[in-house]
């Protein structure tokens, strides 16, 4: 079964419900994103690099999305009010919480921005433009001037112009942007990333690999009892063999998004947008287009990274591309439905 295959097989009859049909109108652009030969090209430590100095505009402006979401859906203004959807303002906290402040290991807090550029420096990949971007930022520069100038791909600029100017949008817009071109898509997309690192591997570094995912696995109570043995064991693996893995922290931000946006975000996920949208079929239109647009640009924030690695156009190496999808529009089919019982009378 290839991947699009494996995304229509979660709602193969999507009938007249909004939100499955939005899925299914998406699912092409999923599946093209999904199946990018980026991934097949970070393989070697040069090509990781570049793809960082990119994807950490990715990894700051998805805080953008969230945020945006958090103003909507609790209150951040005094004097406070209580949310007008508990679960909504949940979910939405639970990701900033994640984002911000995540646990990454007991006892240890980062924002996962912070954890990604320290990721970046132990590959040494160049942290120049973000750090450049950031200080601008603290300096009250508007984030499109200080895009600006920076040494990185168009693309990577266009990606974050269009992820502030959704930020912008209605919250059904915002939200169906987040979720649908973001959080559904992580987990699959980071873990190509990850097969590509572990092909490259050597067999030390996959031992140290190996102890860490067991220990993250634990229940949190019994990760906290074992940490201390878990640490013994890895530095016995490093003073054995002198084997560091510089790409552990990498790892480590990769695998907490596939924990958290696969296993946690996804069944709230839905459930926000279907109380964004209701019944009301413009809103599901505006939902559908949010997301649609969230993918392909981020296709298009993939091929500017791939051409700066392969120094070739990404379009002629795609195994898919966006196209038309097999199901229309809520309106569409009511107007199909509509047409079809006038001609039975």
């Amino acid at each position: 079964m290839d991947i699009l295959d494996e995304l229509r097989a979660r709602y193969p009859d999507p009938g007249s419900d909004p939100f499955f049909l939005l899925v299914a109108r998406i699912e092409r652009a999923q599946a093209a994103l999904l199946t990018h030969p980026l991934y097949q090209r970070v393989n070697n430590l040069p090509a990781l690099r570049l793809f960082m100095r990119s994807h950490i505009f990715a990894v700051w402006d998805f805080m953008t999305l969230a945020k945006s979401l958090q103003a909507h859906l609790t209150c951040l203004d005094r004097p406070w009010l209580p949310p007008k959807d508990i679960v909504s303002a949940r979910l939405i906290n639970d990701i900033v919480l994640g984002e911000e402040t995540d646990e990454v290991r007991p006892g240890v807090f980062t924002s996962h921005y912070d954890l990604y550029l320290q990721a970046m420096m132990d590959v040494g990949a160049d942290v120049g433009p973000m750090k450049t971007f950031e200080s601008a930022l603290r300096q009250g520069v508007a984030p499109v001037q200080g895009l600006a100038g920076l040494d990185v791909p168009e693309s990577t600029k266009d990606f974050v112009v269009h992820t502030l100017r959704t930020a912008e949008m209605s919250v059904h817009e915002v939200a169906a942007a987040f979720l649908m071109g973001r959080e559904d898509v992580i987990p699959r997309m980071f873990q190509s990333i990850l097969d590509s690192l572990d092909r490259t591997e050597s067999f030390s570094v996959r031992v140290l690999t190996g102890v860490e995912r067991a220990e993250r696995r634990l229940p949190e109570g019994l990760r906290a009892q074992v940490h201390g043995r878990f640490r013994d064991a890895m530095r016995r693996v490093q003073n054995t063999t002198g084997v560091k893995d510089p790409r552990a922290n990498l790892r480590l931000y990769l695998e907490r998004h596939i924990e958290l946006d696969g296993e946690h975000h996804g069944p709230m996920g839905e459930r926000l947008l279907r109380v964004l949208c209701g019944s009301d079929e413009q809103k599901w239109e505006e939902a559908f287009a949010a997301a649609q647009s969230a993918l392909e640009v981020r296709i298009a924030f993939w091929d500017g990274i791939y051409e700066e690695i392969a120094g070739e156009p990404a379009r002629t190496h795609r195994n898919l591309r966006p196209g038309k999808a097999r199901v229309g529009s809520v309106a569409g089919l009511a107007g199909a439905k509509s047409e079809a019982d006038r001609r039975g009378h």
